[in-house]
Formats: C-alpha cells, sequence, structure tokens
C-alpha cells in the first residue's frame, strides 16, 4: 500500500491547475459559432461540475467552522457580518447561485441579457 507523500500531493494539485488553467483563459474574441467565447462552454461546465464546485463545497463548509469558531472574537470587534461574508456567504454564493461554467456572478447576470 503506497501513501500518498506531501510531494505527490502537491504534484497532483500542481497538474490539476496547470490541466484547468486554458478553460478559465479569459478569450475576448468571437468564436466560429458567433457567440461570445467567454460564454460557457461544455468543457468550462464539465470542469466546474467536476473540480470547481467540490473544492467550492469544501470552502463552504471549511469557512463555516471558521466562523463559528471565530464568531466570539469576531462580535466582540464588530465585524461578524463581515466575517459571515467572506467566510461564509462568498463561497456558498459561488457554489450554489452561480450558474454553471460561468467564472463569476457577473458574468452570470451578463448571460442572462
Amino acid at each position: 500500500m503506497s501513501r500518498v507523500t506531501p510531494v505527490r500531493a502537491l504534484v497532483a494539485a500542481a497538474v490539476c491547475i496547470v490541466l484547468a488553467a486554458p478553460a478559465t483563459a479569459p478569450a475576448q474574441y468571437e468564436s466560429i459559432y458567433g457567440r461570445d467565447r467567454t460564454d460557457p462552454t461544455a468543457m468550462k461546465m464539465g470542469l466546474d461540475l467536476l473540480l470547481a464546485r467540490p473544492v467550492l463545497f469544501a470552502f463552504t463548509v471549511v469557512g463555516t467552522v471558521l466562523y463559528v469558531i471565530s464568531w466570539p472574537f469576531s462580535a466582540v470587534g464588530g465585524n461578524a457580518d463581515e466575517a459571515c461574508e467572506v467566510l461564509v456567504k462568498g463561497p456558498a454564493r459561488a457554489t450554489f447561485v452561480r450558474c454553471l461554467g460561468c467564472a463569476t456572478s457577473d458574468q452570470a447576470e451578463a448571460n442572462t441579457r
């Protein structure tokens, strides 16, 4: 049974990032299909579904745990709302509200027009 070493995990993460980079690169030219190339494509939707959404869901769960742990301190400091926005609402919005294949929620609003 082989163990996953930190070096192997780092190499695997780097490979995933390098392979996902072309799908997220901004393209500013018209495609041959007459659509804006920033519109979600099948490849972007697939990568979003298989890679981005599970990672964003994990960020949402971890952010929620961190928010619960930090809540007493942020409540005393007066920034509980900002901590909730950054640690919980932002990742949750990106996970569950953003359209499949869209890079940002702004892009989703532009595509509905």
